[in-house]
């Protein structure tokens, strides 16, 4: 004989077998669209300010690395040391000309916690 609440833990398996299993043919873009109601702005190959951005990035991206190396970073968890790397990263990108700013929450509250955590003009 089954009961009604045989059913509901059966169904929540289920549902939790399904978020589970890997999703495919879905972009990037739409994970945080959907996760962070954020969206995430599409490069174009042929557009010569996409370029000029990516360029630098690149150079950003570089630069961070090659001053971190300077002094290096030791932390007790790996997770951490992004918090550490991204000061780095916004004094590049503010060299480069890109203004890095903290994005504000829906309230307008400045957090650097969550995705994103830099936001650039």
């Amino acid at each position: 004989m089954s009961k009604e609440g045989d059913n509901i833990d059966k169904d929540c398996v289920d549902n939790l077998k399904q978020l589970l299993k890997p999703i495919e043919n879905i972009q990037f873009s739409e994970v945080i669209k959907a996760i962070f109601n954020h969206d995430v702005l599409s490069f174009d190959d042929n557009n010569n300010e996409h370029k000029e951005v990516l360029k630098k990035l690149i150079e950003c991206a570089k630069n961070a690395g090659e001053e971190i190396n300077k002094i290096g970073i030791l932390r007790p968890r790996p997770n951490e040391v992004g918090n550490d790397v991204e000061q780095y990263v916004k004094n590049e990108l503010e060299i480069l000309g890109l203004n890095p700013q903290i994005p504000s929450t829906n309230k307008e509250k400045r957090k650097a916690i969550g995705y994103p955590d830099i936001i650039f003009y």
